[in-house]
């Protein structure tokens, strides 16, 4: 079995007015993979989201259909709008949290769930690419867990695409873990030969990640002479752009 974690996105660093530019990142990632059915493979991810000053719709989450599309999506927030959509493109399925009319800014967390039902667990050989190393901003915290299969020779594997190496996948009471923090362009992959499916862990919503300060807005001063308006009123003065 392969569990491949990292990141694909698009999302930049925009200024906003009057106050130093936070980078996004994701402050904290918690995955936890677990058999579903007989052949199965059930993936919850807890993805805490900060866009530092940008403002964007919400979580994009890109995921190859090299299993088929996945079913039963599930997804949720506890402080942002957590409208679901599930459209796929080709060779993968592009699923999306958020009110694509409605932008947020800071930190939100985001419960994602899915299923993909042909993993190929019965054969004790398994892939699973959840997710590309494309992403361009870091994960202070990634966890994956992986419960309800006993594994022989796993490994971890920490970096750009055909990294090895880099981290350890642990085996603990739940099943087994491996905790790194991830930079631009990062992924992670863990795996090993499943010799049984066993009995999953119940795994609670992990809690939340230090806060980083936002800096606060200083005044701005007066500009020396007035805007001269663009016809219709509207004044020529730009404002920062929106995010996806």
């Amino acid at each position: 079995m392969v569990v491949v974690v990292g990141g694909v996105g698009l999302l930049g660093l925009i200024g906003w007015l009057g106050s130093p530019a936070l980078p996004e990142r994701f402050d904290g990632k918690t995955i936890v993979v677990q058999p579903q059915g007989t052949d199965g493979l059930r993936v919850t991810e807890f993805v805490d989201l900060d866009t530092g000053t940008a403002r964007r719709h919400g979580y994009y989450r890109e995921l190859p259909v090299t299993f088929g599309v996945p079913i039963d999506v599930s997804a949720s927030s506890p402080n942002a709008p957590d409208d679901l959509s599930v459209v796929e493109r080709g060779d993968v399925v592009e699923i999306r949290v958020g009110d694509p009319d409605v932008t947020v800014r800071g930190r939100h967390r985001y419960m994602l769930g899915y299923t993909l039902p042909p993993a190929s667990l019965a054969d004790g050989t398994s892939a699973l690419d959840a997710i590309g190393t494309l992403e361009t901003f870091p994960t202070e915290a990634l966890t994956v867990i992986v419960t309800g299969l006993q594994l022989d020779e796993p490994f971890c594997a920490r970096g750009s695409t055909g990294a090895t190496g880099g981290c350890d996948l642990v085996p603990t009471d739940i099943g087994y873990l491996v905790s790194t923090r991830l930079g631009p362009g990062e992924g992670l992959a863990v795996g090993g030969l499943v010799r049984a499916v066993t009995e999953a862990a119940d795994i609670s919503a992990p809690a939340l990640p230090p806060t980083r300060e936002y800096p606060s807005t200083p005044p701005r001063a007066r500009p020396s002479s007035p805007r001269t308006p663009a016809p219709g009123g509207r004044s020529t003065g730009r404002r920062p752009p929106v995010g996806r």
